[in-house]
């Protein structure tokens, strides 16, 4: 069957919705901050950040049209004042846009692996292409001005342990002597 004629799924239908309305908002929440950032790093890296945003929308809208897709009603201009005054720190900005390009490589690897056909597929990982980009960016900018949290080290296995027993689980526990948090535990308590 030709690429033209295969019908969208139930999962592509659901990630491109989800994806354009996240798109929609990143979009407007970085005109915001465009209007107020002065340090040239961060302004870089929000217009980075929005114009993916824009040339997505018009990918979003072309895969739309093609399928006879209704164009979701997203977030617009009307939902941010551009008079106000600004509503965030400048290396708010910019950790923000750390945590939406993590939050995007999630979404755009979701995506990509909920989509079945080769226009989506593409579309996605070009997706996870960029937002990859946006994620190093924003981190070697975080980096540069000291501001870059790293998750805490932990001692390194020198040798294979197994759980050998239920009293693993006892570090949950308020009645049981407490086990030190494992990697996975710390990393997770991070978030």
């Amino acid at each position: 069957m030709s690429q033209s004629n295969i019908k969208l799924t139930s999962s592509e239908i659901a990630s491109l919705w989800t994806s354009y309305m996240n798109n929609c908002m990143s979009k407007q929440v970085l005109t915001h901050m465009l209007q107020h950032v002065k340090d040239r790093e961060i302004s870089n890296a929000i217009r980075f950040s929005f114009q993916f945003a824009q040339k997505q929308e018009k990918r979003f809208i072309k895969i739309f049209q093609k399928d006879d897709f209704a164009i979701p009603h997203g977030f617009t201009e009307t939902d941010v004042n551009t008079n106000a005054p600004a509503l965030f720190t400048e290396t708010f900005c910019l950790a923000y846009i750390n945590q939406m390009a993590k939050a995007g490589l999630l979404a755009y690897g979701g995506f990509l692996a909920m989509s079945t056909r080769e226009d989506l597929s593409a579309f996605y990982h070009h997706g996870l292409h960029n937002t990859s980009k946006l994620y190093h960016l924003t981190n070697s900018i975080l980096e540069k001005k000291g501001l870059l949290i790293r998750s805490p080290h932990t001692s390194i296995p020198k040798k294979i342990d197994y759980i050998d027993s239920k009293k693993y689980l006892s570090g949950f526990s308020l009645f049981h002597k407490k086990r030190p948090l494992n990697a996975v535990e710390v990393w997770t308590n991070l978030k």
